[in-house]
């Protein structure tokens, strides 16, 4: 399956909070890191590692970043060789809502803890996705994080430690409550954290909110951490989990086999796993509008209709019998809904035709 491509773009000719800019602007193609050191903190030392995650010129130019130092004991005198309290990593945090080069800032955070049920990561990758971008603008205010926060969600890296082993629950045993139900999870759990070692290469999703990963170490949760195999680099497997799964999701719980199937913005992160999804489980046609023809023939797709030339509702081709079955809009605009519903080219309901935006 093709997980990565990439191409190169001028951040000072795109829009100040997309996607491309944000990568950009943050010089985050790769990240550095300093080892964990026996006693030690992060930034301390004899020298400066002044690659540590990028060099981000453009976010921090005219600010002052945190001094490159531990937190110590302020009662040691003397001479005495002062021990670090806590070690201290360096992230990229929002200090609030608004466009990334106001708010977004390169800082020096404590290396977080795991807990039981978690993961430390040493960072080597990490995606930015839309759901990155709707918290920045602050589309997500109502549940989205609590300033400040480190940015970013899906992750890649490796195992430093494995938190707590969790605690073995009585299964709670009501008339609401499915004890066995509770039992099996339990042990699901228990089995998932047993496979993670320290070490291990893994790739890793946000929970509920994408935050915590733009940095040199990050916590996951072992419910949403994978083990890498050997073929996938770290960098490819930061763009794996978010749109993977929810392509795989939508394919497997939406599809019918046989179906005719039109994808609406294919080329994206979603996208391009969907429509080889669709394939794999089944599609007898897929269609898609995007403006990558090749890339979309790649992946599998049967027809690309270029959106700019191309008008997909009133399509001929696909009127009459040989309408769709489903729509799946990964664009998500009511003006796309609008042009669906009037049938020509998606079956009507009684006909088994479905409309899914996403």
């Amino acid at each position: 399956m093709h997980t990565h491509t990439h191409t190169h773009t001028d951040a000072h000719t795109m829009a100040p909070n997309s996607l491309a800019a944000v990568a950009a602007r943050l010089s985050l193609l790769a990240l550095a890191h300093l080892p964990l050191a026996s006693g030690g903190c992060l930034g301390c030392g004899a020298r400066e590692e002044s690659a540590l995650l990028g060099e981000a010129s453009g976010v921090v130019s005219a600010r002052e970043s945190v001094p490159n130092r531990c937190l110590r004991d302020p009662q040691e005198e003397g001479g005495a060789k002062a021990k670090p309290l806590r070690r201290l990593m360096k992230a990229f945090t929002a200090r609030a809502s608004g466009p990334i080069d106001d708010v977004v800032e390169e800082s020096r955070v404590p290396i977080p803890e795991p807990k039981e049920g978690e993961l430390l990561i040493r960072v080597k990758a990490c995606a930015l996705a839309p759901g990155d971008i709707r918290n920045l603008r602050g589309d997500c205010d109502l549940l989205g994080p609590k300033a400040p926060w480190v940015i970013g969600g899906d992750v890649s890296g490796e195992v430093v430690k494995v938190g707590p082993k969790p605690k073995t629950i009585t299964p709670t045993r009501t008339p609401f409550v499915d004890g066995k139900k509770e039992q099996q999870q339990q042990q699901q759990q228990q089995q998932l954290y047993r496979q993670f070692q320290t070490g291990d290469r893994v790739c890793s999703m946000f929970d509920f909110r994408p935050k915590g990963a733009l940095a040199q170490y990050a916590v996951v949760k072992v419910g949403n951490t994978a083990v890498l195999p050997s073929s996938v680099s770290c960098r490819q497997a930061a763009a794996l989990p978010s749109s993977v799964l929810a392509a795989m999701l939508l394919a497997k719980q939406q599809l019918r086999k046989g179906d005719r199937v039109l994808v609406l913005g294919a080329s994206g992160g979603v996208g391009t796993h969907l429509v080889q999804f669709l394939k794999k489980f089944g599609a007898s046609y897929v269609a898609v509008t995007s403006t990558a023809t090749s890339l979309m023939t790649s992946l599998g797709a049967d027809h690309v209709i270029d959106y700019r030339t191309e008008e997909w509702s009133d399509a001929e081709e696909y009127q009459g019998n040989n309408r769709f079955d489903m729509i799946i809009d990964l664009v998500g605009t009511y003006e796309s809904w609008r042009k669906a519903k009037q049938l020509k080219v998606l079956k009507g309901g009684r006909l088994g035709g479905r409309y899914t935006t996403f």
